[in-house]
């Protein structure tokens, strides 16, 4: 009866190594196209491998109101070794010589919300971590394109669409909503497969995207 308990406790904790150890999905949204840090290193997806993750995507007019967001997410949950966090900056127009003038700037902002963070994290008595902390610079949008694509929510069907089909007021109209609808600052919450659990738009997401990773890091 002991050898079975044994066996039977040994399988158990078997089977939940090898589901924690799951690679992500190959339709992970994340990762349908190649995605690089500011450094041009390419992101691997067994570097999210088995992790809650939190992708928050903006653009260069939302992107102090994202990091806000994206600095309460760190604070609760960024050193929780389950958790990984993804930025993910909507560069679209940005002409390829000003690449490098705007990774700079982009490094500089980064080194000031790491700084203010640190600084609250130690004010906190606890340890900064960011192990699992990634930026990608999406210069020509396909990553943010490929989220959006997947996203839950039911008007963001539409970039899923072939708006050259349409007539070209139907287009023209189709063309102004997407616009609309990128310019929000995106939350995606996605489990340890990298499949898309919530999409949650604005500063408004906080609360409940810190809810549900709450519940998904429990599990």
């Amino acid at each position: 009866m002991n050898l079975m308990r044994r066996f039977l406790g040994f399988t158990s904790a078997l089977l939940v190594s090898l589901c924690l150890a799951l690679p992500l999905a190959a339709d992970a949204p994340l990762f349908r196209v190649p995605v690089t840090d500011l450094q041009g290193k390419v992101i691997l997806p067994a570097q999210l491998n088995g992790r809650v993750t939190a992708v928050i995507i903006a653009n260069r007019d939302n992107a102090d109101q994202a990091a806000v967001i994206g600095q309460e997410i760190v604070f609760k949950y960024g050193a929780n070794k389950d958790f990984a966090f993804v930025t993910l900056a909507d560069l679209r127009g940005v002409p390829s010589f000003a690449r490098n003038y705007v990774t700079g700037l982009i490094e500089d902002k980064i080194k000031v919300y790491h700084a203010q963070l640190v600084a609250r994290v130690t004010k906190a008595g606890r340890t900064y971590v960011q192990e699992y902390w990634f930026y990608i610079p999406d210069w020509d949008s396909r990553v943010t394109l490929e989220m959006l694509k997947a996203s839950p929510l039911n008007e963001y069907a539409i970039f899923d669409q072939q708006l050259s089909r349409l007539n070209r007021y139907d287009r023209e109209k189709a063309e102004r909503q997407v616009l609309a609808l990128r310019n929000h600052i995106h939350v995606f919450i996605l489990d340890q497969q990298g499949h898309i659990k919530a999409h949650y738009l604005d500063q408004g997401a906080t609360g409940q995207a810190m809810t549900l990773l709450g519940s998904l890091l429990e599990k």
